[in-house]
Order: C-alpha cells, then sequence, then structure tokens
C-alpha cells in the first residue's frame, strides 16, 4: 500500500504490476524521459480540428463552435 500511495497509483494497479504471470503476460516498465514543452494558450478563436469516432473530420473550427457541436451531438 505504501509504495502504491509513494507512486501515487492505484493499490491495484501496483498489485497487478508486481503479479505473477509469464513474461509475455507481466507488463514491463520502462525509464521514459519526459520533455519540457512550452505551454501555448489556445484561443477560443483558434483554428481546430474535431475527428469523431466514426471518423467524421471538421476542420477549421475554434473552441466555441467545438463545444456547442459536442454539446449538440450529446
Amino acid at each position: 500500500m505504501a509504495i502504491a500511495t509513494e507512486l501515487g497509483a492505484c493499490f491495484e494497479t501496483v498489485r497487478r504490476w508486481c503479479g505473477r504471470g509469464s513474461a509475455r503476460t507481466v507488463p514491463r516498465l520502462r525509464r521514459v524521459e519526459v520533455l519540457a514543452e512550452p505551454v501555448v494558450a489556445m484561443s477560443a478563436r483558434a483554428p481546430l480540428a474535431v475527428v469523431t469516432p466514426k471518423g467524421l473530420r471538421i476542420e477549421g473550427v475554434g473552441l466555441d463552435e467545438i463545444v456547442t457541436l459536442v454539446r449538440a451531438l450529446g
């Protein structure tokens, strides 16, 4: 439980990471390097694109239009 708390992960997730099984079924952790990227403020007027799970793509819309579209589609 202390390991999960220190990692900021769910206890069940850590338990699964440490679970027994073949090398194929036990997930391996790999070291990754996180690079700092500059924070870019998103304007409500910035042209964006929306792609639905079914592949519909709408380009050149602003954040306000995306919010309206998502609300309309439910």
